[in-house]
């Protein structure tokens, strides 16, 4: 993938995650409702919701629903779709918090675009593939719901208090039992609401300075520049390395953790085109938090992330550039990053007899890459590109799995197909399933280069005083 793909790429990655974030402050006051006839408009916090009407719904008592029939009840409205793995991913923990409280809240999953074939489909696919058994009402294809409550990326969580009014819009991460136990007790949901129109957010050109005023003709040439600020919700940018005559001559990181940061100054090209894997770097310190995007709650923090943003007009290459990136996070954050040799628990592939390994047939197009707990499916590619795709999303993503991922088969060029109806999420399923086609895939230990980050000794947080601060 040449990089102009990669940064639009990134784009779209980014504001699937930004999306994900932050819209502080909206207050909880009551507004005339917004629905007159079919006319559907965007509710906001405080709104009374309309009477609507599901038309399509299952594991119900009957086949269609109103809102008013779960008054009484907090309601919470979890917006999914079956391309979106952190909503299904959820599934196990909001099926226990209705369990836990099931009378005093109705959780209900909507999927306003997907037909009931689509919707069923994956149910049986995870009961089966991952013994998870959906027995929550679940709206589908319902488009005017989407207009009430509009979003631009999933999960999507719309609160409804038992009076019907709304008391929130937040991502997924917030629908948790600390979140529920509050709104139970009377106290006001006080989290980031979801940004739900997409003209509000500021595009940042990655190869163009920050803050430049050219409208009254200053500072309209800049050779170079270097920039670390507090996190902006609104903004939109990539998080990569590029060193192109034809793009420029960039690092950029708006919007993220100090972690990360770290993780993009710190990678190594050979390995990843992103960044190191997160389950290759080892925070030392006893507080953590102000490092990570989380809290214990696993919610995202806005306090927690900044945007770093360099911009060059001179020829470099990318290690030149994370070298600068490197100079720069020691200036303004100070921590000791080192690359240490260590022994860790890995997944490795290897070849147990390379007579079984499926011979690629350069003709047809092999279908698209799947190793999830409904299935696998692989094969048209390189050991390494394996590697690559399934480091980049869960169940194997380094944001998901502890263990990184080795590729010891010493096999030249791409396999052919290869596919078993297994529980791919499950390593020692993958593991028996491909020993059939002579592959293992196995944990063992190996010893690894990780990026270790500590405090040195007497260390202040430049940063400490700055947080909490309204945006």
């Amino acid at each position: 993938m040449n990089n102009f793909n990669l940064l639009n790429k990134s784009y779209l990655l980014n504001f699937c995650i930004l999306s994900l974030f932050f819209d502080i402050g909206a207050s909880h006051h009551v507004r005339a409702q917004k629905l007159s006839g079919e006319n559907y408009v965007a509710l906001e916090v405080g709104d009374t919701v309309p009477n609507h009407e599901f038309l399509n719904i299952l594991n119900y008592g009957s086949k269609t629903a109103k809102l008013s029939d779960f008054r009484g009840k907090l309601l919470i409205l979890d917006f999914w779709a079956t391309t979106c793995g952190s909503c299904i991913a959820s599934w196990p923990k909001i099926l226990e918090l209705q369990k836990k409280y099931s009378q005093e809240v109705q959780i209900v999953l909507v999927n306003p675009s997907q037909d009931k074939n689509t919707v069923t489909g994956t149910f049986q696919k995870r009961k089966k593939y991952a013994g998870v058994d959906m027995t929550l009402p679940a709206v589908y294809e319902d488009p005017h719901i989407k207009k009430l409550f509009p979003y631009n990326t999933l999960p999507t969580v719309a609160w409804i208090s038992k009076n019907g009014m709304v008391l929130s819009i937040t991502s997924g991460d917030f629908l948790n039992e600390k979140n529920i136990k509050k709104i139970l007790d009377g106290e006001e949901l006080n989290v980031p609401q979801k940004i739900q129109n997409y003209s509000e957010y500021i595009r940042i050109d990655a190869t163009q300075p920050l803050f430049v005023d050219s409208e009254n003709g200053m500072l309209t040439t800049v050779f170079g520049q270097s920039i670390f600020t507090k996190s902006n919700r609104k903004l939109l940018g990539p998080r990569l390395v590029v060193a192109d005559s034809s793009i420029g001559y960039f690092a950029s990181s708006v919007n993220t953790s100090i972690k990360l940061m770290y993780m993009i100054a710190y990678n190594d090209e050979r390995v990843s085109t992103r960044q190191i894997e997160e389950n290759r770097v080892f925070l030392e310190m006893n507080d953590k938090s102000k490092y990570l995007g989380f809290n214990e709650y696993e919610e995202r923090v806005l306090d927690n992330f900044y945007t770093y943003k360099l911009t060059m007009t001179r020829a470099t290459s990318k290690e030149q550039l994370r070298e600068m990136m490197r100079q720069d996070l020691q200036r303004y954050i100070g921590l000791d990053a080192k690359m240490k040799k260590r022994v860790i628990p890995c997944l490795v592939f290897s070849i147990s007899d390379k007579t079984k390994v499926p011979v690629y047939k350069d003709k047809g197009e092999y279908p698209k890459t799947k190793v999830k707990d409904s299935g696998l499916l692989i094969g048209g590619l390189t050991f390494d590109a394996l590697i690559e795709n399934m480091s980049a999303s869960s169940p194997y993503g380094s944001g998901y799995s502890p263990f990184p991922l080795l590729n010891e088969t010493g096999y030249k060029g791409k396999f052919g197909l290869i596919k078993s109806n297994i529980n791919a999420s499950d390593y020692k399923q993958l593991d028996k399933a491909l020993q059939k086609y002579g592959i293992r895939f196995t944990l063992e230990e190996r010893e690894m280069d990780v990026l270790v980050l500590t405090e040195p000794e007497g260390y202040v947080f430049p940063f400490e005083n700055t947080n909490n601060q309204k945006q």
